[in-house]
């Protein structure tokens, strides 16, 4: 389901609203993110994480520290957000920390949002079951055709177009699963010139 004009509007709404919040104006930290990893299947021109294969990975006792001290804030609601590199690669520590946050004694009954960030490639049917299983948001990245991912979007573990197959494969589930989510289109300056053919 591709959002109408007016949930675009309203979401966006959200986020800058959310974003004044993370200002301050009271006690602890509201909203945390969690780099699990550097590593990535692409090498997008536009990224600004330093990606890297065999670096060090976010460990589960890790993870579960950095939520403990997201969980021993003040505030009403709380925003935990998995990102990376690409953070499915790290699969079991990104399915512990949703399980270990949702399931926090000091959560009290506060509501949370849990974002992962994702390009797609690497999905599968069973991460998205789970997923939908906890109050997850994915922020799936598409910037286009298989041209356009070729382009600004190069592979690095796969070929650009088993990676291609693979974020086409992922907006198909994603659109047949349960799983809330929405699409974040990246248009590079270069690119602004067909952005309504991406």
């Amino acid at each position: 389901m591709i959002p109408t004009p007016e949930q675009s509007s309203h979401r966006l709404t959200q986020i800058l609203r959310r974003g004044s919040v993370n200002l301050g104006g009271g006690p602890g930290i509201e909203r945390l993110m969690l780099m699990l990893t550097r590593s990535c299947e692409l090498r997008c021109g536009y990224c600004l994480v330093d990606k890297k294969e065999g670096a060090r990975e976010l460990s589960q006792a890790d993870a579960r520290r950095s939520i403990d001290l997201l969980m021993g804030s003040s505030r009403p609601k709380l925003e935990l957000q998995f990102f990376g590199g690409e953070p499915t690669r790290c699969w079991p520590v990104l399915e512990d920390a949703i399980t270990y946050a949702t399931s926090h004694p000091q959560r009290s009954g506060r509501p949370i949002e849990l974002l992962v960030t994702t390009n797609g490639v690497g999905i599968t049917a069973a991460m998205l079951d789970f997923l939908a299983a906890h109050p997850v948001m994915v922020l799936f990245s598409i910037d286009g055709d298989a041209a356009a991912h070729k382009r600004f979007r190069g592979a690095h573990l796969c070929s650009d177009e088993e990676a291609y197959q693979g974020i086409a494969g992922c907006l198909s589930m994603l659109q047949a699963s349960e799983v809330s989510w929405f699409m974040n289109v990246v248009l590079p300056p270069a690119a602004a010139g067909a952005c309504m053919e991406r």
